[in-house]
């Protein structure tokens, strides 16, 4: 009965090393990168951080599949406003351009005139977009 116990574990172990030697054998699968899937992958990232860091502002307009957003007029103050641009790129190196239109007034009765905008609004949506695709990259 001893003996027949030890021919079973042997056994099991010569399986087991057969199988074990059966599988390293095979050679590793490499995964292949599918350009289209990564881009559309890298799409899905920079609209997901865009449209969010957007809605922490007026939207005037927007499209998931044209990779635009657009704010309503943001008012600094009575005088002077700004509104936004955003558009997320297929198939570039970058994948955001940013267009600010920026409007001052010397008073209240008068009309809007066109003026520079500002680089910081510009830098500040690039840096939260940016950031949220780098602390959430899959989402």
């Amino acid at each position: 009965m001893g003996g027949e116990r030890i021919r079973r574990v042997f056994v099991g172990l010569l399986f087991l090393g057969i199988y074990a030697g059966g599988c390293a054998s095979k050679p590793a699968v490499k995964e292949t990168i599918d350009p289209q899937a990564q881009a559309a992958k890298r799409f899905e990232q920079f609209w997901n951080a865009a449209f969010n860091t957007a809605l922490g502002f007026p939207l005037q307009d927007f499209s998931a599949a044209d990779g635009y957003i657009e704010s309503e007029w943001i008012y600094k103050t009575p005088q002077e406003r700004y509104r936004f641009f955003i558009y997320v790129l297929r198939d570039t190196a970058h994948n955001l351009d940013i267009e600010i239109q920026s409007q001052t007034r010397p008073t209240q009765k008068q009309g809007w005139q066109w003026d520079a905008p500002s680089v910081d609004i510009e830098e500040n949506l690039k840096k939260a977009i940016h950031g949220a695709v780098v602390n959430h990259p899959s989402s």
